[in-house]
């Protein structure tokens, strides 16, 4: 063996990838939210982290490309679609640093990022997703990602992050962002941590501590999502819940499933704070709903959709779906609020295409998961599935971590379950 052969196969011993995961999945809620912790930028742990881990993959994966290939096939339109918008067409808005900053509460910074940073994030959450997929092939390491994400979003509940107040016609709204600057992304962590932890409980077998700390992991999840207030992660989790029931066979888990489902809910109820709970009654109001137009998204599809001959053949650019609706009143709310038209209006029909192409035959593969020795499974990772699809229906969350994170649990299962599991 080689001298370079002989280094890498002491790292390949000396990193316990279990724990890497864990510690990854630790810091992947810490975000913006976190900045009055510390005079260290916390936010910048978890890139670090998936850095490493996916380096680890690269070399010492024992398959690589575990996704299905028609997403693969969208992964690379989407990466040569963003190199082309700011190497060809746009090369004068590739910026690598920030173009501006603002506060918000408590003197909270938020900095407007130039379009080199986004698309240097956009690409290392895609690799990560990847990565992280092909290390699934051993059950202990999801259980440790499982509990290390959950680990980590209770230290951002208990150590406190941002909290978001904003003055409505009828009262103060109050909705905690933790980790984050987007309540909404809280809630996307929330829900987040809820789906690791039932797809970690599936392989769990009778190990009834590594249950308990599951369930554990599921309701800081669910807290986080009610204390977010974020309506999107809320109809996740019950459409999840509902898949889950509907594809599920036997009546005991169904019962077993709303239990836990009861359970987790009355704890999250339990620790929220007053103004959060009544910020929440208001927020899931239907009078409240209809009010305003579901925050303004109808108005939103609407003029995006009046402009679709600007962008339907070849897209307006990836980052640059705002530019189509410029001078409208909606422009000031910058983006979508949907997934799927958001890629529709910045990689036009072929990308949108194939982005649902993509989707589909990842869902074919989590239900070609299902087998004899977990029947738990697949019904798991469809409801998943069903989460973040209802996720994109209401907000822009394919650059976060957390839609790479899914997607590579749902891929790593469904691939390393099916032909070693």
């Amino acid at each position: 063996m080689t001298n370079g052969g002989k280094a890498a196969a002491q790292w390949h011993r000396a990193v316990p990838v279990g724990g890497l995961l864990f510690a990854t999945m630790f810091f992947s809620t810490w975000g913006s939210g976190m900045q009055k912790l510390s005079p260290v930028d916390l936010s910048k742990i978890f890139p670090l982290l998936a850095a490493i881990v996916i380096a680890y993959a690269a070399l010492f994966a024992r398959k690589k490309a575990v996704f299905p290939r028609a997403f693969n096939w969208f992964a690379a339109f989407y990466v040569l679609h963003m190199v082309l918008t700011y190497t060809v067409f746009f090369p004068e808005e590739l910026q690598f640093g920030f173009t501006g900053s603002s506060t918000r509460g408590a003197d909270f910074v938020v900095r407007s990022e130039g379009a080199g940073i986004a698309c240097s994030r956009i690409a290392l959450f895609m690799a990560f997703g990847y990565a992280f997929a092909a290390l699934l092939w051993e059950p202990r390491r999801l259980r440790l990602a499982a509990l290390g994400y959950g680990a980590g979003l209770l230290a951002v509940l208990a150590l406190g992050g941002y909290v978001s107040t904003e003055v409505t016609r009828a009262s103060a709204e109050v909705r905690n962002a933790g980790g984050f600057l987007d309540p909404n992304s809280f809630g996307f962590s929330g829900l987040t941590a809820i789906v690791l932890a039932m797809l970690a409980w599936t392989e769990a077998g009778r190990d009834a501590r590594l249950k308990a700390a599951l369930c554990g992991a599921a309701a800081v999840g669910g807290l986080a999502v009610l204390q977010s207030g974020s309506r999107a992660s809320m109809m996740g989790c019950l459409f999840a819940l509902v898949t889950f029931m509907v594809l599920t066979d036997k009546l005991s888990r169904k019962v077993n499933i709303l239990v836990a489902g009861a359970l987790v809910g009355i704890v999250a109820f339990a620790f929220m704070p007053g103004a959060m709970l009544e910020s929440l009654k208001e927020r899931a109001s239907i009078g409240r709903i209809r009010a305003d137009r579901g925050a303004n998204r109808l108005d939103i599809w609407s003029n995006y959709l009046a402009e679709a001959p600007s962008y339907i053949v070849a897209g307006a650019g990836v980052l640059r779906a705002k530019e189509v609706i410029r001078g409208s009143y909606t422009a000031e709310f910058a983006i979508t609020h949907n997934q799927y038209l958001e890629l529709l209006v910045e990689t036009g029909l072929a990308g949108f295409a194939l982005f649902m192409l993509a989707l589909a035959r990842l869902w074919r593969a989590a239900r070609a998961a299902a087998g004899p020795a977990n029947r738990l499974l697949s019904p798991v990772l469809l409801a998943g599935l069903v989460a973040l699809f209802t996720e994109f229906m209401f907000l822009n969350c394919f650059y976060s971590r957390d839609t790479w994170i899914l997607f590579g649990a749902v891929a790593g299962l469904a691939h390393h379950r099916r032909f070693h599991g």
